[in-house]
């Protein structure tokens, strides 16, 4: 009988703890890496628009300035 009331007691401890981790991994951090940051396409666009161009002349034999 004790083995029974040890195994339901930590079953039950088992999923509190999991519930209140997984509510406190689920909230928001305000410190967040990339929060509110935007994407500037043009640049990426303009950067690779650059080193196609780079390449190409390099490929002509243009002299590279």
């Amino acid at each position: 009988m004790p083995f029974k009331l040890l195994k339901k007691l930590v079953s039950i401890l088992t999923i509190v703890m999991f519930l209140a981790t997984n509510c406190l991994y689920a909230a928001p951090g305000s410190r967040s890496l990339f929060k509110n940051k935007k994407v500037d396409y043009d640049k990426i666009s303009n950067q690779s628009q650059d080193i196609l161009q780079k390449k190409q002349s390099v490929l002509k034999g243009e002299d590279i300035k």
